[in-house]
């Protein structure tokens, strides 16, 4: 149900998996940033944008907080 919602991306957190799929975003190969945009579209579906907020304006890739700030319609960082 709902409450599994909630759980499921913070575990994603927790573990370093989000991580891993955030990494993904300026990878170059082959089929990984559609896989890893696909996750982070679920995440937004689920309405946890919370989460990708927050690395969208801590993570040290300038690339990566590109990519988020732009799936999640944020204004583009600057630095």
């Amino acid at each position: 149900g709902l409450q599994r919602h909630h759980v499921y991306p913070a575990l994603l957190q927790e573990s370093g998996v989000l991580d891993s799929f955030v990494g993904m975003l300026t990878s170059t190969a082959p089929g990984e940033q559609t896989r890893a945009l696909g996750v982070m579209a679920k995440i937004v579906k689920l309405r946890r944008v919370d989460l990708l907020s927050e690395v969208a304006k801590s993570h040290p890739d300038r690339h990566v907080r590109q990519r988020l700030a732009a799936l999640l319609g944020l204004p583009a960082p600057v630095a």
